[in-house]
């Protein structure tokens, strides 16, 4: 480019922008009529011919059309000629002008728009004040379409902004407005000062404007009206989809939302496969928001600090509400070497509200994404708050600078690899395994404790009262419940108890340690004969002679008669400095109505760590069997108080046993082997008729005896 203030030095007089506009569409009205158009010869005031103005190899000043830039004068119609002159130069091959703005405050009230490839520039000290209601600039013309033979995407390529200053836009629609199947447009080097309103963008890309570059530009808000910076909004102004073409690059580019109260949006992506790397964001609601099924986003070396009150998110997924039924999946999200630093106005990083990653609406999912973020101060919340949705994997999140990950001034989050997420920490959570009594039905009356399905019981008080247990098996073919479960758990409680205060359901999970401090999510397959609200509990027992126990609850649902899967998010208390005794263990409970008659169904569920629940897959049944097992009371007549003898031996235990449980008896005499499985009559003996016995014969036996 020329050096535009020795081009002007060389231009004594000034040029009249009607005569100018008149000749050059007259020339270009020769042009469509088969004559010839000469280059531009301008003249000065009083009739003087002035040098010639070649249009093919100059570069256009805004200056050539009359306009002042003094910051007074109302600009207007010297930049819609202006305009109109670079909009009457064939578009041959979709070459751009340049139109060039020299340094100065430019006024004006009618958008500047172009139908043919253009780049307009200045020098940096270039100011825009637009006080319009439209578009401030608008860049390609209307019905452009992808290989249309008259108006094809090609022709309409590398439009450009460059070097200049917006300003105003109060009533504006959007700054700088990329049309339709603009492709290949690039905006660099652009300041935004205090541009636009709560509803317009200050550059806005509309759809299908492949490969979208926005380069070291800046936003500087300086009033408590929200404003957004970028959108590429992947949808033509008559709503249709561009399907994620409009791939969206911005780099190196800052943004502050100023005043005092967080609003608007730093960049909008709706495009796949779009990047926003370095530069940072200061005071938005929503630094980055990602597009429903918009996929492959990447965010690299990005700054993002919330100060201000009304800063919700740093990543936010999804459009507002939709009733759309399937989940709208965000695939290959990576964010990499971020630095996040969320506190409010008052340097206070823990009672700060905004969040890291966030859904907006209850259909939006994750799956496949790879987040490391080199420094994470303040906050209350995890780093990913997601929607109990199926089918979010493949999401590693990891810490790759020091300091590492971190909540100030509180404990540090848990970074949690896929594995980690996928362990189910509850048991037999199936309900393969049925080994008490028959195996099959449970009788509960009154109050106390019953066991049922292994590592389950009934806890409830009052008196009489009736309620049974019993194991049902999940029609073939069903799809209520995915994942083709056998059985679920059945709860009839055919007449209430007088005076009860609790009726729960309980699974017995491990040692109290297990999930100290972890954040972890339940998620159950329930359905009842009628609407009532049951209450998920994670119960710490510390055991005899340990702390007393601790109770989290997640609060309340409601359950349908349909089976439906219900989520809950558990912040488990830490055991450090506690004690515990003998038996100690942390339990499940899920907490139901008293002084109802009802039939609960209970089908599989999952406990596992992290915010969001995992894909519940089936377990291995010889491994819950070992895993049930592990808490089988086992014993040998030399560690049993026993009377053995030729005949009749008995069993006795101290340890708590369901009346009419199993045991497993096994035995030796001689070279023979016999083993039985028998039932105890009574919850501490069992009788057993041993066949004749040598002296040197062994007994040793197992039983489902498990610890309360």
């Amino acid at each position: 480019m020329e050096n535009m203030n020795d081009k002007e030095s060389e231009k004594s007089a000034s040029v009249s922008r009607r005569q100018f506009l008149a000749y050059t569409l007259a020339g270009t009205a020769a042009l469509a009529a088969g004559g010839a158009f000469s280059p531009l010869t301008a003249y000065a005031q009083g009739g003087e011919q002035a040098a010639a103005l070649t249009v093919s190899s100059d570069t256009i000043s805004v200056k050539d059309f009359g306009a002042v830039g003094d910051g007074v004068t109302d600009d207007t119609a010297a930049l819609t000629d202006a305009a109109d002159y670079v909009n009457a130069i064939a578009n041959t091959d979709g070459t751009p002008v340049q139109l060039y703005f020299p340094n100065g405050t430019y006024r004006y009230s009618s958008g500047l728009y172009f139908n043919r490839p253009v780049i307009l520039c200045g020098s940096g000290g270039a100011k825009l004040v637009y006080e319009g209601t439209a578009h401030a600039v608008k860049l390609g013309k209307d019905g452009i379409g992808y290989n249309d033979p008259v108006n094809p995407q090609t022709k309409h390529e590398f439009y450009g902004v460059r070097d200049l200053i917006l300003s105003g836009g109060a009533n504006a629609q959007h700054g700088i407005y990329v049309n339709t199947f603009v492709v290949n447009p690039r905006i660099d080097r652009c300041v935004f000062k205090n541009f636009g309103s709560a509803a317009g963008y200050a550059i806005f890309f509309q759809s299908d404007n492949w490969n979208c570059y926005v380069t070291d530009c800046m936003y500087e808000g300086a009033n408590d009206i929200a404003k957004n910076f970028i959108r590429a909004n992947g949808k033509s102004a008559a709503g249709v989809s561009d399907n994620g073409n409009s791939r969206l690059n911005v780099v190196d580019c800052f943004a502050n939302i100023g005043g005092t109260t967080a609003g608007g949006t730093g960049v909008y992506v709706s495009g796949w496969k779009s990047v926003i790397r370095g530069g940072g964001f200061q005071g938005f609601k929503y630094a980055v928001h990602i597009a429903d099924n918009t996929n492959y986003v990447e965010v690299d070396s990005t700054y993002v600090e919330t100060i201000y009150s009304g800063c919700e998110a740093v990543i936010a997924m999804g459009d507002q509400p939709t009733a759309a039924v399937s989940p709208f999946y965000v695939t290959g999200l990576k964010l990499k070497d971020m630095y996040v630093n969320l506190h409010n106005v008052s340097n206070d990083y823990v009672s700060t509200d905004t969040k890291f990653l966030v859904c907006l609406n209850d259909k939006i999912a994750l799956r496949n994404a790879d987040i490391s973020v080199d420094v994470y101060m303040g906050g209350k919340y995890p780093l990913l708050l997601l929607n109990p949705i199926a089918g979010q994997s493949g999401i590693d999140i990891r810490s790759t600078g020091n300091p590492k990950m971190y909540a100030a001034s509180a404990p540090s989050m848990p970074l949690l690899s896929d594995a980690e997420r996928a362990v189910n920490y509850g048991t037999n959570t199936w309900f393969d395994i049925w080994q008490r009594g028959n195996g099959a039905s449970y009788t509960i009356a009154g109050s106390g404790i019953f066991k049922v399905a292994d590592r389950y019981y009934v806890s409830r008080d009052g008196i009489g009262g009736s309620a049974a247990v019993t194991k049902e098996t999940f029609a073939p073919g069903q799809t209520a419940v995915p994942g083709h479960p056998s059985y679920f758990l059945r709860l009839t409680n055919s007449q209430t108890a007088t005076g009860a205060t609790y009726h729960t359901l309980i699974n017995v999970i491990e040692d109290v340690t297990k999930l100290s401090g972890e954040r972890v999510s339940l998620s159950l397959y329930l359905r009842c004969s009628k609407s009532i609200s049951v209450q998920p509990v994670l119960a710490q027992i510390f055991g005899s002679g340990g702390s007393s126990a601790t109770y989290t609850s997640a609060g309340t649902t409601v359950i349908g008669t349909s089976f439906a899967k219900v989520v809950f998010t558990f912040d488990v208390p830490r055991v450090d400095g506690k004690t515990w005794g003998a038996n100690h263990r942390l339990e499940m409970h899920l907490s139901l109505p008293v002084n109802q008659t009802f039939t609960l169904d209970w089908g599989p569920w999952k406990l596992n760590k992290g915010e969001y629940p995992t894909e519940n897959y089936r377990p291995d049944k010889l491994e819950e069997l070992r895993r049930c097992k592990a808490f089988y009371e086992k014993g040998n007549l030399n560690q049993l108080i026993a009377t053995h003898q030729r005949g009749a031996v008995h069993f006795a235990s101290e340890k708590y046993r369901q009346p009419n449980c199993k045991a497993h008896v096994v035995y030796q005499d001689g070279s023979a082997n016999y083993n039985a499985v028998v039932s105890i009559f009574t919850t501490t003996d069992m009788a057993y008729t041993l066949n004749a016995m040598a002296t040197d014969s062994s007994v040793d036996w197992e039983a489902d005896a498990e610890l309360v």
